[in-house]
């Protein structure tokens, strides 16, 4: 509602009750019309622990690399825009659910 109330669109990743990244960073100045991408998850049911094989995100926007680690439990470091070009750990590697995979774009 506060989103709106600004005039801008929010796209919500995810569902729970914790809001773990959004993109573009707080303070970044926006216009009226563009979108907020804000990742949610359950703490408790966030896949922490379990363990997750990291996807090839390679070629992915940053939104659709986004939805993706969401959707696995794993959180986003996105670093620059336009498509994804590397990223660590490695695609493949097994790692813990709630790990963070840095993406550069």
């Amino acid at each position: 509602a506060a989103l709106r109330a600004r005039g801008l669109q929010a796209k919500v990743n995810g569902s729970g009750n914790v809001v773990w990244q959004q993109t573009p960073k707080a303070n970044t100045k926006l216009k009226p019309g563009q979108q907020v991408i804000i990742d949610m998850s359950e703490v408790d049911k966030a896949n922490h622990g379990g363990a997750v094989t990291v996807p090839d995100l390679q070629g992915k926007s940053m939104r659709e690399v986004a939805k993706i680690l969401a959707d696995l439990g794993l959180h986003l470091m996105p670093e620059g825009y336009g498509l994804a070009y590397q990223q660590s750990p490695e695609p493949g590697k097994v790692i813990s659910g709630g790990s963070t995979i840095t993406v550069k774009f």
